[in-house]
């Protein structure tokens, strides 16, 4: 009997061996599964706050174009009065009608507009200029005359400048039927 009591208390604790280790194996496979769930969620947070930092810096940049083209349509109107007030001081000699220009350009240049600088001789670039006309000269795609005067806000033409292009002579237009004879014989 002692001996089977032996083995029963072998048996016993050969049990809770197993059932230490198979509990120890579930505790580092717990780990495990919560090291990984840990790692997953600290990822998934670093990308939320990344999307987070974009969506701040977009919306900043909108504001700011938003506040930056908000007078705009303003702006449109009055370069024209802008202009008018050139015409009329090439003609007079006021000193109040040159305080109002002076005036005017002023609150132009501080909302951010800028005249389009552009020469004799420039290259015409369409993204700038708008060719009123083109004139025979030796030199093609080369601004001849500057006939009005274009605005620019940040990169974005609010008026092209308005030039005389030049074209050789050899570009232009051939008329069609003087370099071919009338093939048709009746």
């Amino acid at each position: 009997m002692k001996v089977d009591v032996f083995f029963v208390i072998c048996r016993e604790a050969e049990f809770m061996v197993d059932q230490n280790q198979a509990t120890d194996l579930d505790y580092k496979d717990q780990i495990e599964n919560l090291t990984k769930q840990v790692e997953s969620l600290t990822n998934q947070w670093k990308r939320a706050v990344a999307d987070y930092q974009n969506l701040q810096k977009r919306v900043e940049k909108e504001m700011e174009d938003w506040a930056k083209f908000a007078n705009l349509r303003l702006l449109e109107r009055l370069i024209p009065v802008l202009d008018n007030l050139e015409r009329a001081r090439e003609h007079l000699t006021d000193p109040g009608l040159d305080i109002v220009h002076r005036d005017l350009i002023n609150i132009l240049l501080d909302q951010g507009l800028k005249e389009i600088e552009v020469k004799v001789g420039d290259i015409f670039d369409p993204n700038l200029h708008e060719c009123v006309e083109t004139v025979a000269t030796g030199e093609s795609e080369r601004i001849v005359t500057v006939v009005g005067r274009g605005y620019i806000m940040g990169e974005r033409v609010i008026r092209p400048v308005k030039v005389k292009v030049g074209k050789r002579e050899s570009d232009s237009e051939l008329s069609p039927s003087a370099d071919k004879p009338d093939a048709k014989e009746d």
